[in-house]
């Protein structure tokens, strides 16, 4: 199985994960996509699959595919970027109630 993956706009997503898992059996492998956005799993048996492209700053997107025996399979995926939110998080504190001038 080999592909491509993209954003919404075309742009090649250099860095996702790919996650493919057997639907039938014990069978995972993940690889990671080159500059181009291109991935390629080899010798992978016959079989119905699921496909998971993850990458930060995306929605994550999950295919299902039968792969056949001997042949080469091509499959691309569009991620779409995640909204921004905008926030803040505090984790700890200061105690700023005797900040100077305590003993």
């Amino acid at each position: 199985l080999k592909g491509q993956v993209i954003d919404e706009q075309g742009g090649t997503l250099a860095g996702a994960t790919v996650t493919i898992r057997s639907l039938t059996d014990s069978v995972v492998e993940v690889v990671m996509t080159d500059d181009f956005g291109t991935f390629r799993f080899k010798e992978l048996p016959p079989g119905q699959y699921s496909v998971t492209f993850a990458l930060v700053g995306f929605r994550n997107q999950e295919d299902i595919v039968d792969l056949e025996p001997g042949a080469i399979q091509s499959m691309s995926t569009s991620l779409v970027i995640l909204p921004f939110e905008q926030g803040v998080e505090v984790v700890g504190g200061v105690d700023v109630s005797c900040y100077s001038g305590c003993n």
